[in-house]
């Protein structure tokens, strides 16, 4: 973080910073009724800031599932959030565990894999804000560089039934994120706070998050949210 409040001092960030608003820009009048796809991760609630800067009534949705509140803690910062920009947010869940007492994690995982995809009616929006940026993966990577002839901005991808998706900081580092969390005081979950901005988070436990030692990272946490998660999935304490 103190890297970060020197490093917003550089032209560089100021560039970056400037993409991304421009970005939005163009998305606005590309595809006026969109919404923002949140999840109150480091990049996700600096593009939720943002957005709200721009647009207060722009409409934003947290997908949240039966362990999300047990993972991280979401509540104390989507209300330390809310209470200082109060966004206009809709918390949709997508219980596939307590509608599904009998599978297994992995089946009710399977159950969930379109869920992002259906948070939302497709028809009812011209498209969405996404917080992705390139250096989270090659995949991401390559996904964001795609180009489309008539593109009007680099963080605009348009989709085959004519959607939109505008991912304003596809550009941004560890310490654009930490910039700009710095200068405006953002609330963070926890883990960031105990492990630092490199780590990845996410609102369910999925199979990349077990496997790259989100679940053991629980442990360290807080026993009492892995007791809760291992009471329902047993399996998951292969990953401890």
């Amino acid at each position: 973080m103190r890297q970060g409040e020197l490093y917003a001092q550089l032209p560089q960030r100021k560039r970056k910073l400037g993409f991304a608003l421009d970005g939005i820009a163009a998305m606005q009048e590309l595809a006026p009724k969109s919404y923002a796809s949140i999840s109150f991760g480091k990049d996700s609630i600096c593009l939720a800031h943002m957005l709200y800067q721009i647009d207060p009534g722009l409409p934003m949705y947290f997908l949240a599932s039966w362990e999300s509140f047990i993972i991280h803690n979401y509540e104390e910062v989507i209300e330390s959030f809310t209470s200082r920009w109060p966004i206009n947010l809709t918390i949709v869940t997508a219980d596939n565990v307590s509608q599904n007492p009998g599978l297994s994690w992995k089946e009710t995982r399977d159950i969930g894999q379109h869920d992002l995809q259906d948070m939302c009616v497709r028809e009812d929006w011209g498209g969405w804000y996404w917080g992705l940026t390139k250096e989270e993966s090659k995949g991401r990577r390559m996904t964001l560089s795609y180009k489309w002839e008539g593109q009007p901005h680099p963080t605009i991808f348009r989709y085959k039934d004519g959607k939109y998706r505008c991912c304003p900081l596809m550009n941004w580092n560890l310490l654009d994120i930490a910039a700009y969390i710095s200068k405006h005081n953002l609330p963070l979950l926890s883990i960031y706070k105990e492990y630092g901005l490199e780590m990845r988070t996410t609102a369910r436990v999925t199979k990349n998050m077990a496997e790259f030692g989100g679940v053991a990272y629980l442990r360290q946490l807080g026993v009492d949210e892995l007791n809760r998660l291992a009471a329902r999935f047993p399996e998951l304490r292969a990953y401890v």
